[in-house]
């Protein structure tokens, strides 16, 4: 514990989010050190009663969100810390949102979504939430808590659940919002040469690719193409 609050786990926290955030095209958050010691001096508080419950937050908190996270096997506590399984599952809530729709799904897999799984999915939509600036993190014992603000997420109307909440840009491993960019952008600068053709994406090239860079100790260079790209330069 430094600082009030534990700083290695905050950044660890931190850098999950964003990694997550960027899927989503929203921009990474900075770490709000002043609420992350205001929430761990919360949660060590004997007589506090904040929980899982928004409405629980301490007026410091007033406008911000807030995640909270239990691990409920006595055994996993100290693994939650190193593996971020907060993160984790608050980001898994995304199943249980409608992009196209910037509303909560009314039904999946043919059962209807409970109450409890649409708050899951807000967990979610706040993680990711492209407005929000800042973040805090807290734990104690078995419990995580983040508070999302400046500002916070889940408010409007449809139309900002829209622009806030953006589709999952990972697709079997490959950024396809970074594709689609850089697609047009080469194609623009091609467009300037005469018989410059557009080019179009390589699902399964831009794959491959992928599966090399995400090699543990990926030195920068591809050395081993896989037959079917031998001829591509």
């Amino acid at each position: 514990m430094q600082d009030g609050y534990n700083t290695c786990y905050a950044e660890k926290a931190l850098a999950a989010h964003n990694l997550r955030r960027g899927y989503h095209e929203s921009k990474a958050l900075t770490l709000d050190k002043a609420m992350s010691k205001a929430l761990q001096k919360e949660l060590d508080d004997p007589m506090s009663t904040l929980t899982g419950d928004t409405s629980s937050r301490p007026s410091i908190a007033a406008e911000c969100g807030q995640n909270s996270f239990e691990e409920a096997d006595p055994a996993q506590v100290t693994a939650m810390f190193y593996n971020d399984a907060a993160t984790e599952s608050w980001y898994e809530g995304k199943k249980y949102y409608d992009f196209k729709a910037g509303d909560f799904l009314a039904e999946l897999d043919g059962e209807a979504v409970t109450a409890e799984q649409k708050a899951e999915g807000g967990e979610f939509t706040r993680m990711v939430w492209g407005e929000t600036t800042t973040v805090a993190f807290g734990i104690s014992d078995r419990y995580v808590f983040a508070w999302y603000c400046a500002p916070q997420g889940n408010t409007g109307a449809v139309d900002n659940w829209k622009k806030n909440v953006k589709k999952d840009c990972v697709k079997d491993g490959v950024d396809t919002c970074y594709v689609e960019m850089a697609l047009k952008a080469h194609n623009e600068k091609r467009a300037r040469h005469r018989g410059g053709r557009p080019l179009e994406a390589d699902a399964a090239a831009s794959k491959a690719i992928q599966a090399e860079l995400d090699k543990e100790g990926f030195s920068g260079v591809i050395n081993n193409r896989p037959n079917q790209f031998l001829d591509c330069g």
